[in-house]
């Protein structure tokens, strides 16, 4: 199945995403790294995953991954006819935490699971917003 590239949207911050947004339209995504374990836990994360404590320091992710999952959405456009709208994929971050992100790619069917992925920081059009994106790993 061949697709093209899906719209971007830019997500709206708030009070738990506005760190890491902004790390975004740097070119960086920012995990929190558990002070008292450890552990690498999501960017939104209030309570370490592993033990609990809730005091983090700010850790960058390599842009690595490593592909989990993915789906195929589609819509059913004006005509009536349903399309793809695009590739959604979870990937595991190569210091740990899973994420939901597009993965742009051209033929879903040449997906598996195991595949490496680097995360790349797409602007929104007119929006002045970058968000993150999956690509297959070229090296």
């Amino acid at each position: 199945m061949t697709l093209s590239k899906p719209p971007l949207q830019a997500p709206v911050p708030n009070r738990r995403t506005a760190t890491f947004l902004a790390g975004w339209n740097e070119g960086t995504f920012p995990l929190r790294g558990c002070i008292a374990c450890g552990t690498v836990n999501e960017p939104e994360a209030e309570q370490c995953s592993a033990c609990s404590a809730t005091k983090f320091e700010s850790i960058d992710a390599s842009g690595m991954a490593t592909l989990v999952s993915w789906t195929v959405p589609h819509h059913r456009n004006v005509g009536g006819d349903v399309e793809p709208t695009g590739i959604l994929a979870l990937a595991e971050l190569d210091e740990g935490p899973w994420w939901w992100a597009a993965l742009l790619a051209d033929d879903a069917d040449a997906l598996e699971v195991g595949l490496r992925l680097r995360l790349r920081f797409d602007e929104v059009p007119g929006v002045g917003q970058r968000v993150v994106v999956l690509v297959k790993d070229a090296s």
